[in-house]
C-alpha cells in the first residue's frame, strides 16, 4: 500500500495558486484529458480561470490549482447525497 500511494503523490508539492493548463489540471485530476475537456464542454467541470494569449495563443485556458480542489470538494459533497 506505501508504494501505492507514494506512486500517486506527486513529485514536488505545487503552489496552491499555481497556474495550469487543461493537460496539466487533467492529470492533477486524475482524469484522461479527454475526460477533463468532456466535462468542460458540459460545464460540469472545474470553471476555468481564465483564457489567456492573443493571435493564434488565444483562448488558452488556465486553471488555478487551488479552484480544481474546491471543485473537488464540492463534487464529493454531492455524490455523498
Amino acid at each position: 500500500m506505501a508504494i501505492r500511494l507514494a506512486a500517486a503523490l506527486p513529485a514536488a508539492p505545487a503552489a496552491p495558486d499555481e497556474w495550469m493548463t487543461s493537460g496539466e489540471a487533467a492529470r492533477y485530476l486524475r482524469l484522461s484529458r479527454d475526460r477533463f475537456e468532456a466535462l468542460r464542454r458540459q460545464r460540469k467541470g472545474p470553471p476555468p480561470a481564465c483564457a489567456m494569449g492573443k493571435g493564434e495563443q488565444r483562448g488558452r485556458i488556465r486553471y488555478r490549482r487551488s479552484e480544481l480542489d474546491a471543485w473537488l470538494l464540492r463534487r464529493e459533497g454531492q455524490e455523498a447525497r
